[in-house]
């Protein structure tokens, strides 16, 4: 997890959707809450963040804000696909 918040800021205030690689970006708070990018750019969560990461395989997570669901870039592993 990055601990450098500041540099998921874009040139608007807003917290970065995608990290420098592309990926989709997820936030937690001091108070280990999940953020999608929307909710952790609103001025109330802005002083709570602790981190960002990148969920890159498991089963989806939920923002504690708005309740997206945000899911993994890998999917989840233990989840089969069935080939018809």
């Amino acid at each position: 997890m990055n601990t450098n918040i500041d540099g998921f800021i874009d040139g608007y205030g807003n917290m970065k959707e995608h990290d420098a690689f592309g990926y989709n970006v997820t936030y937690i708070t001091k108070r280990d809450a999940v953020l999608c990018p929307d909710c952790a750019s609103e001025d109330e969560n802005m002083d709570e963040l602790a981190g960002a990461f990148s969920h890159f395989e498991g089963t989806p997570l939920y923002c504690d804000d708005c309740d997206c669901e945000i899911e993994s870039i890998y999917g989840d592993p233990d989840e089969i696909d069935e080939v018809v």
